[in-house]
């Protein structure tokens, strides 16, 4: 035999082996396995130059790992934005129990109807609690009927509304009477009043 043939007879086993397929994959849903790279080992000579066919070793490479921002970092990856907290209203509202304020004297002015000295005199009640529509009485007769009010102001914390009236009388001395405000829930207040003076102009 010559040295051809001892080679062909050497290599033989391992082509035959490269040539015959290997199993076939698994398909019933089983993970699949970690990638490998083969690493080769140095081949071992044999006598007469032949290279004899090595093993390969197989290393196994590890799976890439995610990497997620921290809560803490100054990007804030991964972290929701804070909601900025709302700050409530200092300012109350009109409601709740009614209270009565006062009457203020506003002015008073001639009225020709009734000369010489019969006067048109406007009032204002104020009063908080209630909501509208308001009625206002003077002496058991209605003055205002319906009202939203003509104005709102604060006071010790609370919200008052006011509501100016008319009443007929004479030119100046004082003017005594009772003041009744009904609220659109109902609730009413009803208070004496006394105004030193109220001149004509």
């Amino acid at each position: 035999m010559n040295k051809v043939h001892r080679h062909l007879l050497v290599l033989l086993p391992a082509l035959l082996a490269a040539c015959v397929p290997g199993p076939a994959p698994a398909t019933s849903g089983a993970p699949t396995p970690p990638v490998t790279a083969a690493a080769s080992q140095p081949a071992t000579p044999l006598p007469g130059g032949t290279v004899r066919p090595t093993d390969t070793a197989l290393i196994e490479l590890a799976p890439p790992t995610a990497t997620f921002g921290s809560a803490a970092s100054p990007e804030g990856q991964g972290t929701a934005a804070a909601s900025p907290t709302g700050t409530p209203s200092s300012t109350p509202l009109p409601g709740g129990p009614m209270v009565f304020g006062k009457v203020q004297f506003i002015s008073a002015v001639r009225d020709p109807t009734r000369a010489p000295n019969g006067s048109i005199d406007t009032l204002t009640v104020e009063f908080s609690g209630s909501r509208p529509p308001y009625e206002v009485r003077h002496d058991g007769v209605v003055v205002v009927a319906a009202s939203n009010g003509d104005g709102t102001f604060e006071r010790d914390g609370l919200i008052h509304t006011f509501i100016h009236f008319t009443i007929n009388r004479t030119c100046g001395g004082n003017i005594v009477g009772t003041v009744s405000v009904t609220g659109g829930d109902n609730q009413t207040v009803t208070h004496d009043y006394y105004i030193a003076d109220a001149p004509c102009t």
